[in-house]
């Protein structure tokens, strides 16, 4: 049984087959205050064990560890917010019943007061618990983020998702970052989900439609998904002025300090996505009936059997559905593509934070279209920018190979054409011997001065030399990855120096201009590299 991340469990031995093995009862176990007889029994067992000095009611326990042999003093009196008071307990002996050392819940708790504390019981500021949580090292942001997922599992409040979604952002390990699905993966989703919408049924297409505008919506502007939930159904419009726009569901907030920055809540947006939004409006008015874009009505209507219910909108649990739904019985059954990794909701924002990088957009106007109250808490998502890179080049090169492309190298766009590679001699009248190959185009007409870069280049070396073909081909597509990864250094060191006035949000414009010049700098190096690369795949088959 695969267990929930972060999940609170209740283990309990069935049968001990051998000293080693045995098979056991788990139960996910959240916070019940009828329950609290159980849990002060717990406590009561580990007075007897001398494993503990403490008495339920008591704000402050001593709990010894058991290997350790160390008293640890537990203070569960937050004076505040006493309402978290009772659940923190039951969480710590929870912990304790579970096996879990003392120094680690210890360790849990305190991070738990101190988020709570800092969003006032988990009811704001949370853009001050991300970019607390992004000040501190990879251990520390860690283990809190797990910390605090686990607690409001356990018990819930109000914002759960909200919070969840902030601390899901920090859960990798120690000095690595959060994986994203293999990029492959993403542009085959990307595919099927343009050619599923191309030919569906109106009633299929109703039944996904939600995940048409979160591709969509998100893939371009990094929002979190509790923000793409909580849309509300007029949040696009058009000015008077021709401009089209978008309404997001976050608090418009002032800077506290020098380092912080004008949190904005409208965004201004192209007319292709004013009008998909606007398409969906007209074609699920049916189901709309309250403010959210997102109805609960639309849902029910294909996933829970009409039953009734309280919720006004598609949550994150709903959401995950449809989006489950939508890879068994669409992409692994209809299109009979198996073994893709799954999208989760949140990676939608990681892409658009990297595209926007490797795009040229600057660290104020990210932060801005991001919802970051300061430039640091982009700072992590560079981690995957060369990965990204390279992904892109590996599966242009593919397309390159294979005749056609459907996306393009620095974002999940469409309509990119690229004329095919040459497999044959015979299929044109005229050629021209050049280095390893021929020229299919008059050499004399050549503008692009390397033939490894040239879509009419055809490489064909003599028997003899093809060894030494390849290692040209591979010695300049290893030169160009070095290049691409100092061209990425480059642009985040030229995004990381610029003079920004956070009071004004203004930010030079020369600087502006370097780091454009350098995106298409890179996007050309990308396109070089994939050119070579495809090569390489046809030679070394």
């Amino acid at each position: 049984m695969k267990l929930k991340k972060e999940a609170l469990v209740s283990r309990e031995t069935v049968i001990e087959l051998t000293k080693k093995l045995r098979v056991e009862a788990i139960e996910y176990v959240f916070f019940d205050p009828s329950m609290l007889q159980k849990y002060e029994g717990i406590l009561k067992k580990l007075v007897k064990e001398k494993q503990a000095n403490a008495k339920f009611q008591e704000d402050i326990w001593l709990l010894k560890d058991r290997f350790a042999n160390i008293t640890f003093n537990f203070k569960l009196n937050l004076k505040e917010q006493h309402k978290f008071n009772v659940p923190l307990k039951c969480y710590v002996l929870q912990k304790k019943e579970g096996g879990i050392n003392t120094t680690s819940i210890q360790t849990s708790l305190n991070y738990i007061k101190e988020s709570i504390e800092l969003t006032q019981g988990f009811l704001n500021n949370f853009d001050g618990l991300e970019e607390y949580i992004a000040s501190q090292g990879y251990r520390k942001r860690q283990k809190l983020s797990i910390a605090v997922i686990e607690f409001l599992k356990f018990f819930s409040v109000e914002s759960s998702e909200e919070i969840v979604d902030i601390c899901s952002e920090y859960t990798y390990s120690e000095r690595t970052v959060r994986s994203l699905p293999k990029f492959y993966d993403i542009l085959v989703f990307d595919e099927i989900l343009r050619l599923f919408f191309s030919s569906c049924s109106f009633e299929e297409k109703l039944k996904y439609y939600p995940l048409l505008l979160w591709w969509n919506i998100t893939k371009v502007i990094p929002l979190r998904p509790i923000e793409f939930y909580n849309l509300s159904n007029n949040c696009n419009f058009k000015k008077s002025d021709g401009s089209y726009w978008i309404t997001l569901p976050r608090r418009k907030q002032q800077p506290s300090n020098n380092e912080e920055i004008e949190v904005t809540d409208t965004i201004q947006i192209n007319k292709e996505m004013y009008c998909l939004i606007s398409k969906y409006k007209e074609e699920t008015f049916n189901f709309s009936g309250n403010e959210y874009l997102l109805s609960f009505n639309l849902y029910k209507n294909f996933f829970d059997n009409g039953l009734p219910s309280a919720l006004k909108f598609i949550d994150r649990s709903k959401f995950n559905r449809i989006l489950t739904s939508f890879y068994k019985n669409i992409i692994e059954q209809q299109y009979n593509i198996s073994d893709l990794e799954q999208i989760k909701p949140g990676d939608t924002r990681h892409l658009a934070f990297c595209n926007m990088m490797l795009q040229g957009f600057n660290m104020l106007s990210i932060a801005r279209i991001g919802g970051h109250k300061t430039l640091r808490q982009q700072l992590h998502y560079h981690a995957h920018l060369d990965h990204l890179a390279e992904s892109a080049v590996h599966i242009l090169a593919k397309k390159h190979k294979n005749r056609s492309i459907r996306s393009s190298a620095l974002s999940l766009n469409r309509d990119v054409e690229i004329r095919s590679k040459i497999y044959n001699k015979t299929d044109f009248k005229k050629i021209y011997e050049v280095e390893f190959g021929y020229c299919t185009n008059e050499p004399s007409q050549c503008k692009v001065g390397d033939c490894r870069y040239c879509e009419f280049y055809y490489f064909s070396p003599l028997s003899h030399e093809y060894e030494k073909g390849l290692k040209w081909l591979r010695n300049r597509s290893e030169a160009l990855k070095i290049r691409i990864q100092e061209q990425i250094n480059f642009m985040t060191l030229i995004g990381k120096n610029m003079e920004y006035d956070l009071k004004t949000l203004q930010y030079p414009i020369n600087k502006q201009e370097q780091l454009s010049t350098n995106a298409n700098e890179l996007k050309r190096l990308i396109e070089q590299k994939a050119m070579v690369d495809s090569i390489l795949l046809e030679g070394e088959e």
